[in-house]
């Protein structure tokens, strides 16, 4: 079985290389973006099965990266496998109106 992989999306590269750590110790495999318009380049051409974003990127803050996904990354004749994940409780307030607080692949 082929591991899962992460895009960490973020520009502290002091973070970023300490959350992958965790997730290659965990088995995972992880990618990197430093900026908003890598993190849509790479999430096309790495496919993750999830996405550590963000908010505050240079080149396109996370917010319009959220909104790039969401319009869509065709695969597979799939023309959207990113949807926005469901808040961890109904009680937790979302960061924006418009989108949840992580996207996740179907």
């Amino acid at each position: 079985m082929s591991k899962k992989k992460i895009l960490i999306v973020d520009d502290d590269k002091d973070l970023m290389r300490g959350i992958s750590i965790r997730l290659k110790a965990n088995g995972y495999d992880t990618v990197f973006a430093t900026d908003g318009i890598m993190a849509i380049t790479v999430a096309k051409n790495e496919m993750p099965d999830l996405i550590i974003l963000d908010i505050g990127l240079p080149a396109g803050d996370g917010f319009i990266v959220m909104e790039r996904l969401a319009r869509g990354i065709p695969r597979n004749g799939r023309s959207n496998p990113w949807t926005p994940a469901p808040e961890p409780s109904s009680k937790s307030p979302p960061i924006t109106k418009r989108f949840s607080r992580s996207f996740r692949k179907f």
